[in-house]
């Protein structure tokens, strides 16, 4: 039995048994003493007991007493430098190494010999050497984080380690850009100690550091080094970035010390908080090398993301920062069409809406497709608050040309939009003057030319120079199809107006042009009411209408007629259709009772027909009595009534003068001036034969002397 535990038996007769017939096994460890012990019970006497012993490296069984008794067997591992020892030495003496963590015993068995007398032999004694374990520490190297702390606290194994064993250390190479490195003189129990980097790039320090074992001895063991590594930890501040809408912005921190440190090789998680108004954030949960994104603003105004981000380098995790990004909006517009009249000037400035414009967004633009009709256009390369030009379509007929626009809000240059302007053109008619006769409408409709007159123009206007002798002129607010009055000269002369003329055009555009004059003349027109004239048979007439009043006569007007009711009881008229000066005929009424002719008469002033008017002439009849003969007796009366018949017309009423050419051998004749209804005297023959007595009478109507 060994230490109580049965290694080997046998229970047999007498009989001797070869070596290795009974055998057992067992682990023992070197350096350390065991119990061996053997019980053996014989009935007969004579038994003989013997024990052999071999390693597993070993094939043969031997008995050496000093192979068992070894302090420890060569390949023991836990002690090295033990040895058995067959030359006698003056002491028992060995440096042992112990390989555990724990204290080892190691016993050697001495045998005495004496060297001066005659080397006897003495019985051999143990001497148990306890050999501490000292620690024995390789070198460590540790890595921490800038602020972090680094605890070395070796563990057994492949070091060596004691139970409580402590540690003491100096700074066997140390680094100014680490801060919080002391030496400890004082035994603690692990190597501790809390260190910053102040730069961006690791660091690195070194330890010499001294260990001893605790109760077990208080062995001090070699020093070893302890390299530690300070990573630098990210340290950045809340950031603020302007990007514009659409476009990805790339934040890249740098620093190196003070408060933003920033290692090689930094890289970024964020969370970020939602914004309705912009596209494009999201979370991001794998490491990166900057922090990017591309967010598009939806609104017109600036719109800010919040990122929250956390920095790791070297599996140093910094603190969270914040990355506000403004989302400047970038303008957003779709293609424009607009229309002007000619000689106005385009005025385009995009609203807010279904388009995307920013307060204060600016346009510069270039001119995609010109027009040679067209004046006024020009690129733009200064940036302007809208769109504008003053165009003029020189032709008369509708113009259009196109824009390249490029909006910019701020530095945010939007994508470029056309903008299409179609030019009306616009009525450009110069002064106008025309004549008109009085009572007559003038007219006038601008076409052609050097005028710019668009289809349909139309037409309202103002009275620039009234004229109180004219009347029927008036302001006109409704568009007509041209310049159109109908005027009257109240004059016997030139009266002139004057209009301002505002041009519009029809269905291309409506554009207002440029205002001109219309100048119109209104000659007279002769206005002469119905005339009547009376004249005695066989006279003329002569009618000449006088201006004055409501008759109005231009100076030169000349009258053409026709006879409105003929009378056949007249002669002497007749049409006339040269113009004459004025209306005279001679007429003849073949009865002895007035008779009436109605001419109708044309009055004319130079190109200025006026309105006929009637000339009813009375023609009073005029007597007409051939020579009368009478027989009288001397000292009667005669009496000589001429009576109306054929020929002879003797209109009622008709009176008589007469004169007498003297009869020496006559008397009672005389002149007679007093107008009688007969001719008539008492005439006295003094001679014994016929007298004749001639009278010359004149036969009276009226005015109208026979």
């Amino acid at each position: 039995m060994i230490d109580g535990n049965a290694v080997v038996s046998h229970y047999g007769g007498h009989a001797a048994d070869p070596v290795g017939t009974h055998t057992g096994t067992i682990s023992m460890q070197a350096g350390q003493s065991y119990a061996i012990q053997v019980r053996h019970q014989e009935t007969w006497g004579g038994e003989a007991l013997k024990m052999y012993w071999k390693r597993p490296s070993q094939s043969a069984w031997q008995q050496d007493e000093t192979e068992l008794y070894a302090a420890v067997p060569v390949t023991n591992s836990s002690i090295t430098g033990m040895s058995a020892q067959t030359t006698p030495q003056s002491s028992v003496s060995q440096t042992l190494v112990n390989t555990t963590n724990v204290p080892v015993t190691v016993t050697y068995v001495v045998k005495p010999i004496g060297a001066s007398t005659g080397n006897c032999t003495g019985n051999t004694f143990n001497v148990d050497v306890t050999v501490n374990p000292k620690p024995t520490i390789a070198n460590k190297t540790a890595s921490i984080c800038s602020g972090g702390s680094v605890t070395i606290n070796p563990v057994n194994g492949t070091d060596i380690v004691p139970a409580n064993t402590t540690y003491t250390w100096t700074i066997s190479s140390d680094n100014t850009d680490i801060t919080g490195q002391t030496a400890e003189s004082t035994a603690q129990s692990s190597f501790s100690q809390s260190l910053v980097n102040t730069t961006n790039a690791p660091k690195t320090i070194v330890y010499t550091v001294t260990p001893t074992s605790g109760a077990a001895g208080n062995c001090v063991g070699s020093t070893f080094t302890v390299t530690v590594t300070v990573n630098p930890i990210p340290l950045i501040p809340n950031e603020l970035t302007t990007i514009c809408s659409g476009n990805a912005f790339t934040i890249t921190p740098s620093g190196t010390s003070g408060s933003t440190i920033v290692p090689v090789g930094t890289t970024y998680t964020w969370s970020v908080a939602a914004n309705t108004n912009v596209t494009g954030q999201s979370n991001q949960s794998n490491a990166q090398n900057n922090i990017s994104q591309t967010l598009t603003n939806l609104t017109n105004a600036s719109e800010t993301v919040i990122y929250t981000v956390t920095p790791l380098a070297n599996g140093c995790t910094g603190n969270n920062f914040t990355l506000s990004v403004v989302v400047a909006p970038k303008p957003i517009i779709a293609n424009i069409s607009a229309a002007i009249c000619s000689h106005e000037t385009l005025q385009v400035t995009p609203t807010n809406g279904s388009n995307i414009v920013p307060a204060n967004t600016e346009y510069t633009w270039t001119i995609l497709t010109d027009n040679n009709s067209i004046t006024g256009q020009a690129a733009q390369n200064v940036a302007q608050s809208s769109i504008s030009q003053h165009l003029i379509n020189t032709s008369s007929s509708v113009q259009t040309m196109t824009y390249t626009v490029t909006p910019n809000a701020g530095s945010c240059s939007g994508s470029s939009f056309v903008l299409s302007v179609t030019v009306y053109p616009v009525p450009v008619i110069a002064n106008k003057v025309t004549t008109v006769c009085s009572d007559y409408a003038f007219v006038v409709s601008p076409s052609g030319g050097s005028d710019v007159i668009p289809a349909s123009t139309k037409y309202t206007w103002t009275i620039l120079n009234d004229n109180s002798n004219l009347t029927g002129q008036s302001a006109i607010s409704v568009l007509q199809n041209n310049i159109s009055q109908t005027l009257h000269n109240t004059t016997n002369i030139n009266q002139t107006i004057v209009y301002t003329v505002t041009p519009t055009s029809g269905a291309a555009g409506s554009c207002v042009g440029l205002p001109f004059t219309t100048t119109v003349t209104v000659t007279p027109t002769p206005v002469i009411p119905n005339l009547t004239n009376t004249i005695c048979s066989g006279g003329t007439f002569t009618v000449t209408p006088e201006n004055s009043g409501t008759t109005i006569v231009p100076a030169g007007t000349t009258y053409t007629w026709t006879i409105r009711t003929p009378n056949n009881n007249l002669s002497g008229q007749s049409a006339e259709s040269t113009a004459q000066n004025n209306i005279s005929q001679t007429l003849v009424n073949s009865t002895n009772v007035n008779q009436d002719i109605v001419y109708e008469v044309t009055p004319t002033s130079g190109n200025c027909v006026g309105t006929p008017f009637l000339l009813t002439v009375s023609v009073n009849p005029t007597p007409v009595i051939p020579n009368q003969f009478a027989t009288v007796c001397s000292g009667g009366i005669f009496t000589v009534s001429p009576q109306n018949n054929g020929s002879v017309i003797v209109p009622v009423g008709t009176t008589y003068t007469w004169t007498v050419v003297p009869n020496a051998n006559v008397t009672g004749t005389s002149d007679v001036t007093t107008a009688t209804n007969n001719i008539s005297q008492q005439l006295v023959n003094t001679s014994s034969t016929d007298q004749t007595v001639v009278y010359t009478v004149t036969p009276t109507s009226g005015n109208c002397v026979g």
